[in-house]
């Protein structure tokens, strides 16, 4: 875990707060000592991301050697005070993005962990220092903006559903976890398909689970980028990585989790790189870290907002009818614009893991897999999504 770019857990009570206040995308920065004596702050790739998506800066249209100054509104002790700032790429170094804001020594000091984001075409500039602050202040600035999504019809189909108490289960044989949605999705004549785009009209993401369960929740599935990776194909990694279950006794399977800590069985972890915008998967085995596949950011934080712009969370109480397994569909919550930051801060605390779920026989044959799917759970939804509302039916 990098502390430059990661809140200890009293910073995650500042940054809740904040979002709760203003639920937008931010960047963390943890100032260090080079920063104070050079005036200067290296910018990662969340914060480029963040600066070019806001339409405030993009370092792509900074040459070497020039330097843009601009405006930053920075939370003081007494209220919002504006600052210059300064985005410039020098000409050593190969130009590596840089910023800084003016007299920010008087506002944060060594090792106090900033939070950046844009509004209003403004670079928002606030020290993690005091909730008190926060709470007397922020609100001037961060202000949440009101959503009133047309959920109306899908919500209709399923209250009209959930008059019939309970629909029989579209599952054959042993009971599955996906018999739920799938029972749920074909009462509502919604077409099972495996696209990368939500569920409902390509808008609303639905995911249903049993009451009693406690899987975590699958958010989306991503392979990782191969030409960033030591091998090109997830079957390379079976082969070199894979081991033999009794479930699968014939196959090299990985039906493993990666999580940033601890490292699993296989020695697999999680690495955050913010600076160039990479999630690495390492590895460590006799005390040797090797580095094994790789995401970067910018596809992370499509595939979220892509497949959860709108989600519904359904719940189903499950009961045996003439020996056959029913459901009835029961505590739906809404969620709304994912926050990637959060997303990012959730993998560094290990809340957000990923599955590997593949296999294939020792000669590369018949391979198998659902993805490489990154998870939450039900307890941490609330940390990644900015709106959380209860549908009640």
């Amino acid at each position: 875990m990098n502390d430059l770019y990661t809140p200890e857990a009293g910073e995650t009570l500042f940054i809740e707060k904040l979002q709760a206040l203003a639920s937008i995308d931010y960047a963390l920065i943890r100032i260090t000592e080079t920063m104070m004596d050079k005036s200067i702050i290296d910018a990662s790739q969340i914060i480029r991301d963040i600066l070019e998506q806001s339409d405030l800066i993009s370092y792509n249209e900074i040459s070497q050697g020039q330097k843009i100054i601009s405006s930053s509104q920075v939370l003081s002790d007494f209220g919002w005070v504006v600052e210059k700032c300064s985005f410039y790429r020098p000409k050593t170094k190969s130009g590596d993005p840089r910023f800084w804001i003016y007299n920010l020594k008087s506002y944060a000091k060594l090792g106090t962990l900033i939070y950046f984001t844009v509004i209003d075409g403004s670079l928002i500039t606030i020290p993690l220092k005091s909730i008190e602050t926060i709470n007397k202040y922020g609100g001037e600035i961060l202000k949440n903006e009101k959503l009133k999504p047309n959920l109306t019809q899908l919500i209709d189909k399923i209250k009209i559903l959930n008059k019939q108490v309970w629909i029989p289960s579209v599952g054959v044989g042993k009971p599955a976890d996906k018999d739920v949605g799938v029972t749920l999705e074909e009462a509502l004549n919604i077409p099972i398909n495996s696209l990368k785009t939500p569920d409902f009209l390509g808008e609303i993401e639905l995911k249903c689970k049993r009451t009693k369960s406690k899987t975590r929740n699958n958010l989306f599935a991503q392979v990782p980028n191969w030409d960033l990776s030591k091998y090109s194909s997830a079957k390379d990694y079976l082969i070199n990585y894979g081991i033999y279950s009794p479930k699968h006794p014939e196959y090299k399977t990985l039906y493993v989790t990666v999580k940033s800590q601890p490292p699993n069985q296989q020695g697999f972890y999680f690495d955050l790189d913010y600076k160039i915008g990479q999630l690495h998967q390492k590895r460590i085995y006799n005390n040797i870290i090797e580095k094994m596949c790789a995401w970067e950011f910018s596809k992370l934080r499509e595939r979220l907002h892509e497949k959860h712009p709108k989600t519904l969370w359904i719940e189903a109480e499950e009961k045996i009818i003439d020996g056959k397994v029913h459901f009835k569909y029961h505590n739906i919550k809404l969620t709304q614009k994912p926050i990637f930051s959060s997303f990012l801060n959730l993998i560094s605390t290990s809340e957000i893991s990923m599955d590997w779920t593949h296999r294939c026989l020792p000669n590369g044959t018949r391979y198998n897999d659902h993805g490489f799917l990154f998870k939450i759970p039900t307890k941490s939804r609330s940390k990644l999504f900015s709106i959380t509302n209860e549908i009640v039916i």
